[in-house]
């Protein structure tokens, strides 16, 4: 046999290379805050960042989404975000794409966190072997977490706080503290979003069964989980301007009354289907086995009809469990609602995640490395990773989720100047953020934290009438050709047409150009005036 590869070789300094690599990992998540302008999801917006500006003063009680007025939306999120960006503006900063990009550094921040917080306890809880380096490793590089981490969504803050009460729970204290710490984290989790306490109820019951101090983990986690939902109590207060249960009444008016299933209802086994065709990514399939694997494990601990406790030897196999715990409940809960959305599986995705990992990517391991030259197999292995999550991260980090931010910025820039006057082509207000109809700028839901109080927008497709005097937004798609037809009276004021694909098109035959950009589409802003 040839001599060991490095990857065979054990890691002299693990903690210090870990260290290393999640500074590298903070530098992802700060530079996707700054490029990642966009949304994955409406709620994202109008039900984080719009409930901010209602409470600056920016945006009417009118103009937010029903659910404000239903009051069945939690407001730890927006209380939390809120101080920060009082304070900005307080400083003078009230560029409102600048307080976004700065709300997006601080969930990113959160979510590194309590990623790198996690990881280490993992690291510890394997007892800081070289297969544990590998797993932390192999985890902490899953391409889909800073982008995640970056966002204002519900789904992201309470993944945070339910990844930093897993890492307690992986902590081998027993003392008041420590149960009431997790049970204040499962609690803002909760307030976070509602739906991640099915997860938090899972991890809650492991660690009351793993636990040699029931009566302290029941007693002094309840406490903590009091606590919390006495913080979100106080928020909805501040939020709503009278003391409400928004949980209670999230729970009636979606499920009991069936708004939900308004926006649409799927079979049960619909997850397991449409979930790796959305879920973008060469990792998909690794993810849905890692939701089989959930399913499929506890099985292999029933011996008749009886139920073995696992090994406690064996460190992987209570991890194992612990991750079961959170994943089963919270994907039998969400595949009996017929509504059914892929964010909604979000918050356990990381677990998924690590759970492939530990009971899919350690069996194979050990299986090639009893392999003639099992190096070479792992040497592949861990470049074809390493080179996925270099592009990956990258395109992550600098994928824009809209395109229209620098003609928003645009926009701001010149409605300080004087009242403007925006049309646009396509029938549809470029503030409602596609989460809203077309009806000649009749969208109900429109972002009036985004748009500026000195712009108007008037909608229409009908080239007669005239432009003078005024900015016009129109839409191109297919070809990028450099020679844009000018509308009579304007010049170009701002494009999202990169100089690039300009002069890619401009080289390339016509047939060619039309194949390479056949689905290619970017805006110009015209000054008419």
């Amino acid at each position: 046999m040839s001599s060991p590869h490095w990857l065979m070789e054990p890691v002299r300094t693990p903690s210090r290379v870990l260290r290393h690599w999640f500074l590298v990992l903070l530098v992802f998540h700060i530079v996707t805050a700054f490029f990642s302008y966009g949304i994955f999801h409406c709620d994202e917006h109008f039900q984080i960042i719009e409930f901010i500006g209602y409470k600056l003063g920016w945006v009417s009680a009118s103009g937010l989404a029903w659910e404000f007025e239903s009051q069945i939306r939690p407001w730890l999120q927006p209380f939390l975000f809120y101080l920060p960006a009082k304070s900005l503006v307080g400083f003078g900063f009230k560029d409102p794409l600048v307080l976004e990009m700065v709300l997006r550094l601080l969930s990113g921040l959160l979510g590194w966190g309590s990623l790198a917080v996690l990881s280490r306890s993992i690291f510890h809880f394997l007892e800081r072997t070289q297969k544990a380096f590998w797993i932390v490793l192999l985890f902490s590089s899953f391409y889909f977490l800073p982008q995640f981490h970056v966002r204002t969504s519900s789904e992201s803050m309470s993944t945070a706080f339910l990844m930093l009460a897993f890492a307690l729970c992986l902590k081998p204290s027993v003392s008041a503290l420590h149960f009431a710490g997790v049970g204040f984290l499962l609690g803002l989790s909760f307030e976070a979003r509602y739906q991640t306490a099915i997860a938090g109820v899972g991890l809650a019951l492991w660690l009351f069964l793993t636990t040699t101090k029931k009566i302290h983990c029941a007693v002094y986690g309840t406490l903590g989980g009091l606590a919390a939902m006495l913080l979100g109590a106080l928020a909805d207060f501040w939020g709503y301007g009278n003391w409400v249960f928004p949980a209670y009444r999230y729970a009636t008016v979606n499920l009991v009354e069936g708004k939900a299933a308004s926006f649409g209802v799927s079979p049960w086994w619909d997850y397991f289907v449409t979930f790796p065709k959305k879920f973008i990514g060469p990792y998909r399939f690794l993810v849905l086995a890692g939701a089989i694997a959930a399913i499929l494990y506890p099985l292999k601990f029933i011996k008749g009809l009886r139920f073995s406790r696992p090994s406690d030897a064996e460190p992987v196999n209570r991890l194992s469990l612990a991750l079961v715990s959170i994943i089963l409940p919270f994907l039998v809960v969400h595949s009996m609602i017929g509504h059914k959305e892929e964010r909604f599986l979000y918050p356990v995705v990381w677990s998924l995640w690590l759970l492939a990992i530990l009971q899919i990517g350690l069996p194979v391991h050990q299986s090639v490395s009893k392999e003639a030259n099992p190096y070479k197999w792992l040497r592949a292995a861990f470049y074809l990773h390493a080179a996925l999550t270099a592009v990956l991260l990258l395109r992550g980090a600098t994928l824009q989720l809209n395109p229209l931010r620098d003609i928003f910025a645009a926009l701001q820039v010149e409605s300080e100047k004087s009242p403007v006057v925006l049309r646009v082509d396509n029938g549809e207000n470029p503030y409602s953020l596609g989460c809203a109809g077309k009806e000649d700028c009749g969208a109900t839901v429109v972002s009036e934290f985004l748009q500026p109080k000195n712009l108007q927008v008037r909608c229409t497709s009908d080239d007669g009438l005239s432009l003078s005097g005024q900015f016009y937004l129109k839409s191109y798609s297919e070809i990028p050709s450099a020679q844009i037809a000018f509308p009579q009276g304007c010049k170009m004021h701002t494009s999202t047409l990169p100089s690039w694909g300009a002069a890619v098109a401009q080289a390339l035959p016509d047939s060619w150009s039309r194949l390479v950009f056949k689905n290619f589409r970017f805006h110009v802003l015209w000054d008419c005036r």
